[in-house]
Formats: structure tokens, sequence, C-alpha cells
């Protein structure tokens, strides 16, 4: 079976039975808002909750997540995120919250039934931003969460509130695959019918099938598609786990880091930025359309990120000198990576996200054999396809509905030395920078 095959086929799965019948817009009238938040323990996740229980026309936040695998209770969870990430954990207290368990392998997600006809009555907006986070793994792994945004569709369709409630879905630019002709322009607001747009890494597979699902869905869905997230206010908190922290990490032990000329010339938006567009969304007295994209409408040029990155390296101890860390070409960083792990001369906890660098660095790579032939030193570009790592993390995606529909986005700041500053801060205090030293 072709991969987009495989996107059909799972689209089919989980479309019959929807009662497509479309919700009748009505300006929206409700003075309380009860909103259902599910993955409110994530990094986005939890920074909405976070503004959400501060808001004074919010009546209540169900916050939806699955059962822990270490057996924390669901306020531990909440805790240990809003700590991390420099949050009011007082807000925790607040009696609007109440915590829900679900499972997106039990039919309704394991609400019973009191559960199931109190969130009918009530709820007036879902936020659903609960998802499975593996960029390695095929579409297949993801169907748990698809099932379990069928469940949520279903649990709208049977309200006696279905025309009210308003339908937030936290998709993805991976959605856009590896086969956008960029000649096209930005990549559009709205979902393309062709699943070949959509192959890719399973990931971005799963959010596009569930996107074609939520548009037969007949609810008033908006699908709220988010290009690369970094760190934003309060504390500059940029997850661990994401490529460019893995690749700064690891490049302090290379002593290098990887270039494709202007390597990390870049769209990241906040994260703060996008919590706070995602409620001027959901709380917007106007229709919305079926899709709006967030991303940085203009890229920073990637020499300013590295220069402020050096300077409070530099400034942190971190690096020897503000010159320290030298771009170097995709092929000798995972060369010179490969061969520290040979060597045994990588600290242990780094080897666990090595091979996920190492994805990274090839990636850029066959990225740059597929536009052109490649020599080492070859610094020049192709009109079509600049060597940016760009053409591989990141895509121009057309922002026109944010800008009119979101106050905070249209007025959000260009990153600055601040910021990168409370990124290393954060990055320093979770244990991933160390002192540089140069293997070359």
């Amino acid at each position: 079976m072709s991969p987009e095959q495989a996107i059909e086929k799972m689209i089919e799965t989980y479309t019959p039975k929807l009662n497509n019948h479309r919700s009748v817009y009505r300006p929206r009238d409700i003075k309380e808002e009860t909103v259902l938040l599910s993955g409110s323990t994530g990094s986005l996740g939890s920074q909405l909750l976070a503004s959400l229980l501060s808001m004074s026309n919010v009546r209540r936040v169900y916050a939806l997540n699955r059962p822990d695998s270490q057996n924390l209770s669901m306020m531990e969870r909440h805790e240990i995120r809003f700590k991390d990430r420099g949050l009011d954990a007082g807000l925790l207290s607040s009696p609007k919250l109440v915590f829900l368990e679900g499972q997106n392998t039990l039919p309704g997600l394991g609400f019973d039934e009191d559960t199931t006809n109190k969130l009918q009555r009530e709820l007036t907006i879902i936020i659903h931003a609960a998802w499975y986070l593996n960029l390695q793994v095929p579409l297949s792994k993801f169907e748990p969460s698809v099932k379990g945004t069928r469940a949520l569709i279903d649990l709208v369709n049977e309200s006696p509130r279905r025309e009210e409630i308003r339908f937030l879905f936290t998709s993805s630019i991976s959605v856009a695959g590896r086969s956008w002709d960029r000649t096209r322009g930005p990549f559009p607001e709205e979902v393309l019918s062709d699943a070949r747009s959509a192959v890719g890494v399973g990931y971005g597979e799963s959010k596009y099938v569930t996107e074609r699902i939520l548009a037969e869905s007949g609810l008033d869905v908006t699908i709220v598609r988010i290009g690369q997230l970094c760190g934003g206010e309060p504390n500059g908190a940029w997850s661990v786990k994401e490529w460019f922290p893995i690749i700064l990490h690891l490049s302090l032990q290379v002593g290098a880091l990887l270039d494709i000329d202007n390597a990390f010339s870049h769209r990241w938006i906040p994260i703060d930025v996008v919590s706070s567009s995602i409620l001027d969304f959901a709380f917007s007295d106007t229709n919305l359309p079926l899709v709006i994209n967030l991303e940085r409408p203009k890229p920073i040029p990637g020499q300013e990120i590295i220069q402020m990155l050096r300077g409070v390296l530099f400034e942190e101890a971190i690096l020897p000198s503000p010159q320290a860390l030298p771009l170097i070409h995709p092929k000798e960083w995972v060369s010179i990576l490969q061969r520290l792990l040979g060597e045994n001369r990588v600290s242990p906890k780094s080897r666990a996200v090595a091979h996920a660098a190492i994805g990274v660095g090839v990636a850029c790579i066959a990225e740059l054999s597929s536009a052109a032939p490649l020599k080492m030193n070859d610094r020049s570009q192709s009109p079509s396809r600049p060597r940016t790592v760009e053409t591989i993390l990141s895509l121009e995606l057309d922002v026109s509905n944010a800008k009119i529909l979101s106050r905070t986005f249209r007025e959000f700041k260009p990153i600055d030395v601040d910021m990168v500053t409370k990124w290393v801060k954060y990055w320093i205090a979770v244990g991933i920078l160390e002192q540089c030293a140069s293997v070359q």
C-alpha cells in the first residue's frame, strides 16, 4: 500500500456516520464560556490552560489528558509542567479547573455516562491540542490520536448545544509533507484534497488525516496549522526534545553548528504568541474560517540568530569566545558526531538524542543532494531551491487569516537578544548545555 493509500484508508475508517450537517453560524452571545482543553500537560497546552484560568469570561475549564505512565496525579503533572515553563502554579487551585482522564482507545474516551452528559450540556469551546509526538514512526502509530479526535467529534455531534460549540484543532506545518511546490507561493489556508501533498512523516500525515475528517464533520471547526514553535514568555522554555535544542546541545560536543549557508533563517514563532493567538480565535465573536495558519510572517536572517546565540553562550560561560562554534557543512557535522559516538566520546545523556540529530543532518544532506550536486566547499545557491535548512525544516505559510483575526499575531515582536538569553538560561537550568570543547 502506498503512503497516500494508507492516508486515504484511515480517513475512510474514521469518516463514516458523521453528522455532516453544517452548523449554522450564529453570532456568539455567550457571556461565560466552558472550555474543554485536551493536552493541557503539554508545552502549548499548559500555556493555554494558564491563560484560560486567568480569563474572567471563562466559567469552567475541563483539562483532558491521558493517564500518566508514571502514576503521577493529574495535579502533580500540571504542577511540574507549570514550574518548568515559569507559569503561575497557583492558578491550578482555581475552582474553574476540572481534571479529566480519557483514553483514545476506549469508546467515548472512556468517560462514564454522567461525565459525557455533563460535557454535552456545558461545553461551548473545544481546543484539541493533545497528540502523540514522534517524528520517527509511521502513520499507523498515530491511529489512537485520530480515533480520539473522532470521539470528540461524536461528543459534539450528540450534544444539544452542537450549533454553539466551537471546535479548534491544533494542526501542524508538517501536513505539507515534502511535496509542496514553493513556486506556487505560500502554503494555503485550506485543506488540500490530494493526500499526496501530505506524504512525509507519520506525524504530519496523521494531522492531515484529522484535518480531512474535521472538514467533513459539519461542526463549527477551525484548524489552526502551526509552524515551528520556539521558546517564549515568561521564561523562554523551549523543549529539549525539539530539533534545535538537540542540535545545539550536540554541537557543543562536535565543536561546530551544522550549516547550509543561512542555516537558521527561520519563521519560528514563540509559544506564548501561538497560545494567545489561538485564544483570540476561540473567543472571537466573528465567524471563523476552516483553516488558520500560524508562523512568523517574515523570516529572521539566520546570521542574526547565530550571532545573538553565540554572544549569549559566551556571556553564560558556555563558549570560550563569541566567535566559537563555527558553522560547518552538515556532511562534516554528521561525520564528526558519528566519529565521537564510535569513540565513545559523547556524554551518556547525549547518546540518546544523537541519532535523532544525525537524522536531521542526513535529511539536510539529502535535501541538498536532491537540489543539485554538492561539493563540501561549494557555497553557490540554486535560485529555485536555496540551500538552507529551511527547505527541509520550514515552509512559508499564508497567514492572511491570522493577521485579520488576532491582534496578538499582528503585533508580536521579532526575536531579540533578551529572548535568546531566556532560551539559553532555560537550557542551562535543565542541564543540556555544557562547556564547549572543540574536537576538530
